[in-house]
């Protein structure tokens, strides 16, 4: 029987004892072969998955004592999704964009207690075909270098910063791959039947041109988009890369979402070095940056420095952003989040009231610029 298991074991990182060329491609591999539940839930902690080709995904997670596990069937052709535990079992069903809506019909009243308590009418799921394995923080210190690619930072503006700080071994660091073939995954049927390694398109990403030391962990992330996971309730991130303004952009919303998901309450420190970044011409969110540089640089501390309108301009919408349209929306997460947003001299704080649990604290702050 073709089979292909993703078991909790797959999550230890990656490292760079094999070439870069073939630690690349072993980890498009994975992300193109990576079946999961995602399921977004105040408290709820993803513990391991499994994959059979040709058979189910399933997923499990722990709730506050609830341990269950969300299931995706293929079978007679059909796609079909159950929720496991020890005290409910529940029949759901797939839509078009993978979302998984459960049956909450006909429950004892043990059963909508449990489902009260938990509050698990709440709880929103999806089946993710093209993210890779969660990206673990498990150190207080992160480097995250997003998109080491040669058609990002062609002339390699950036390369000396960031190799810096591959040097420094107080920081665990994270490479993040870009990959146009995800798109290939998005039929839910044909992936469960032979993933998206075996429908893929010539590989249109360079290996990354930085020197990456031996113990970062390489995970592919699709225009930014991944899992996080973590172990500490207080961490430093800390970005390089690409592009700012988009798969970084990305990378930071994903990033809220696993720190109010897993921690406990805590702080979040978020820092851009804008001298180890670059920027694209446009995004779905703010200024077009191209449009808005005075002399030929894609570094967005030079893009900054050229144009101090637009560099104003950036900000209050960035920081508008990440306060209301994304930590705003996250309100049953936490009970109170203390909110900074500082570029140069200004500084931005806000208090936002939630109706969850926790104290949190996200900083958001830019150096170099």
């Amino acid at each position: 029987m073709k089979y292909l298991l993703f078991m909790s074991a797959l999550y230890a990182s990656a490292s760079f004892a094999l070439d870069i060329a073939t630690t690349a491609q072993n980890t498009y591999d994975r992300q193109q072969s990576t079946g999961q539940v995602i399921c977004n839930h105040p408290n709820l902690k993803q513990k391991s998955n499994e994959f059979v080709i040709g058979q189910y995904i399933k997923t499990n997670f722990e709730h506050e004592g609830l341990e269950f596990s969300v299931k995706i069937l293929l079978k007679s052709n059909k796609v079909r999704a159950k929720f496991i535990s020890n005290d409910l079992n529940l029949s759901a069903s797939v839509n078009r964009k993978k979302n998984v809506k459960f049956n909450f019909k006909n429950l004892t009243n043990d059963q909508g207690r449990l489902v009260s308590e938990h509050e698990l009418k709440k709880m929103f799921c999806y089946v993710g075909v093209y993210y890779d394995i969660p990206v673990k923080l498990k150190q207080q210190k992160i480097h995250i270098n997003v998109h080491p690619h040669q058609r990002y930072d062609r002339y390699g503006f950036t390369t000396q910063k960031v190799e810096t700080y591959f040097t420094d071994d107080s920081y665990q660091h994270i490479v993040l791959l870009d990959n146009d073939d995800f798109r290939r995954s998005q039929n839910l049927k044909s992936f469960m039947l032979n993933t998206a390694i075996n429908n893929r398109s010539k590989q249109e990403f360079s290996l990354p041109t930085v020197k990456i030391s031996a113990e970062t962990q390489i995970y592919g992330a699709s225009a930014g988009h991944n899992i996080f996971t973590m172990e500490l309730d207080n961490i430093d991130v800390l970005y390089t890369g690409g592009n700012l303004n988009f798969c970084i952009l990305n990378n930071t919303r994903n990033l809220l979402d696993g720190y109010l998901q897993y921690s406990a309450g805590g702080v979040l420190n978020i820092t851009y070095d804008l001298d180890a970044i670059v920027a694209q011409k446009g995004s779905w969110l703010g200024p077009d940056f191209l449009d808005n540089r005075k002399y030929n640089s894609i570094i967005a501390r030079d893009i900054f420095r050229s144009n101090d309108e637009f560099a104003n301009k950036y900000h209050q919408i960035f920081k508008k952003h990440f306060q209301k349209d994304k930590l705003g929306y996250k309100k049953s997460y936490f009970k109170t989040l203390n909110y900074s947003y500082q570029y140069g001299e200004k500084i931005h704080r806000a208090t936002i009231k939630g109706h969850g649990k926790g104290e949190y604290s996200v900083n958001i702050d830019y150096i170099n610029e």
